[in-house]
Formats: C-alpha cells, structure tokens, sequence
C-alpha cells in the first residue's frame, strides 16, 4: 500500500524525499569540502573583516569581503543555506571574491540555528543584520543606499521573508531599504516543512508557518526580486519559485525568473562563482543598473 497522502497529493516518504537534496546529488559532501576549503582562503585574505556584531547575541556576526577599489561600494547581504539548522556563514565565504572582483561588497550572516531558536527569532534576528548594514556599513566603505540581499535554500526563504517585511511595522526608523534580492532554492510556503523529517529540528507551528511564509505575505515594495532553482533539482523546490513567481505575477509585482539548466541544489550556488553563467549576470545587472 502507497500510503495517505500528507500534502499535495504526497505521502510522507514522497514528501520526505522531495526536501531532501542531497537524494538528487550523492556527491554532496565533495560540494561542502570544496566550499569549506576555498572559504578557509577567502576569510584569511587581508581583507576580510571577520565576526564583526551587528547584535548583542552570540551569533549576531557578520563577515564583511570588500573590494580593492575605492568606495562606496554596492552591498550585497549574503544569507546561507543549511535548512535553518545547519552550516554557518563561515563556508560561504567562497562566493565573496567573485563579487569584490567585480566591486561588490559582500557582508555574510551568521544566524542561530533552529532548534535553539524559534523560526520567528531566526527571521527577526536576520532582520536585525540587515537594520545594521543599513546604519553602519557606510563605515566599512559600502553605500547604504545600495544594499541587495541573496540566500541559498533556507537564505533564500530568508532572503524573501526580509524582502516582505513591512518595517514600520516592525517599528525600525529610519527603515532600510533593499534595493532588490536574489532568493536561490528557495521555500516560500513553510507548510511542506512543518509535515516532513525536518520538523524535530524546525518545530514550526501553524502560526509560525503563517507568519514566516513568503508566499502569504506577498506585497508591493521597492525591492526587486530574482528567483532561481536548478532544472536538476525536485518538482517540489520547481513548484516552490513557480508558486511564488505566481503570486507576484497576481499581485502585480515586477520580478525576474531564472532557470538554471543542469544545475541541482548544490551546483546551482557556485553559478555564483562563475562570471558568465547567467545567475551570476542577473545578479550584478540587479546591483549595477
């Protein structure tokens, strides 16, 4: 027997399956060591400004990459992946000098990790590094004027939760403002995940899943939104950005889609490192209009 269906026509097992990445790619781990090694290079270079606090947690760190060239440089916010649970900002440090080359800054997010936080105080601790750039990246030689954001997987929900967040209602003045982001991978209705194996470590509740996804909080704003995925990725992380490309599309609201032939959940991130591909190009045209 195939057993219930537990969302969208999927049984527990399909679910499971669907939002587990590393099914699609055995290779993993040769990603996560090569990613670790080329970011060991980039943060010892001299400069890099490493854990500097944009709060008073333990994890409110930020890693800032800049450019040789004279500033004010345009600033991108780099969010990781790791399914809100795992990894940390320290191996995504790799992307960086393929932007500083370019004269991009690049300022990477620490953030705690679920179960230790909710994903409520995770969102709103995100929130937090983006208020700080905002406020003090105009010291480190960035323009706050001019601040994008991006994420992969888990950074890109986060990546579209900051982009929909109303800041005066979070009562923040002067508000930032994000100039436009780039969501990779992302999850953008929470709900999948509250049903499937990531639950133990996420915990979410229908009110969390409600307030902390993207697709229901869809509203006009001054940032202008890429959203990727992998054509080598599952149907549910496809039907994920169609889903919210489909509620823009509704509410009226301008953005790009880009679709990346052969690329899966891991090999779609280092199209970052590659000067040519074109997720890499979408996202320096958003920064340099």
């Amino acid at each position: 027997m195939a057993g219930a269906a537990v969302y969208k026509g999927l049984t527990q097992a399909q679910l499971d399956d669907e939002y587990n990445p590393r099914l699609k790619e055995p290779n993993f781990q040769s990603y996560f060591d090569r990613w670790d090694k080329e970011s060991q290079a980039a943060r010892a270079a001299r400069s890099a400004k490493l854990d500097i606090a944009y709060g008073p947690g333990a994890t409110d760190t930020v890693d800032i990459f800049t450019p040789e060239r004279t500033g004010p440089h345009p600033v991108l916010v780099y969010f990781h992946g790791g399914y809100w649970r795992a990894r940390s900002k320290n191996e995504r440090a790799f992307i960086a000098p393929h932007f500083t080359a370019a004269g991009v800054m690049m300022v990477s997010v620490e953030y705690a990790l679920c179960p230790t936080v909710t994903m409520d105080e995770l969102i709103a601790q995100c929130r937090r590094a983006v208020v700080w750039a905002h406020r003090h990246i105009a010291e480190h030689g960035g323009d706050p004027n001019r601040i994008y954001i991006a994420g992969e997987s888990a950074g890109g929900h986060i990546t579209a939760m900051l982009a929909a967040t109303d800041w005066a209602a979070e009562k923040v003045s002067p508000a930032p403002v994000i100039r436009g982001g780039l969501a990779i991978s992302g999850i953008y209705e929470l709900e999948p995940i509250r049903l499937s194996y990531l639950q133990p470590d996420v915990r979410l509740t229908p009110e969390q899943v409600e307030r902390n996804s993207p697709i229901r909080h869809v509203r006009k704003s001054p940032t202008q939104m890429i959203l990727a995925v992998g054509l080598a990725e599952s149907a549910e992380f496809q039907r994920q950005m169609d889903a919210y490309s489909a509620a823009f599309a509704e509410a009226g609201i301008r953005h790009d889609l880009v679709r990346c032939g052969g690329r899966n959940h891991f090999s779609i991130v280092d199209a970052l490192c590659e000067p040519r591909h074109m997720l890499y190009l979408s996202l320096m045209r958003l920064m340099r209009p």
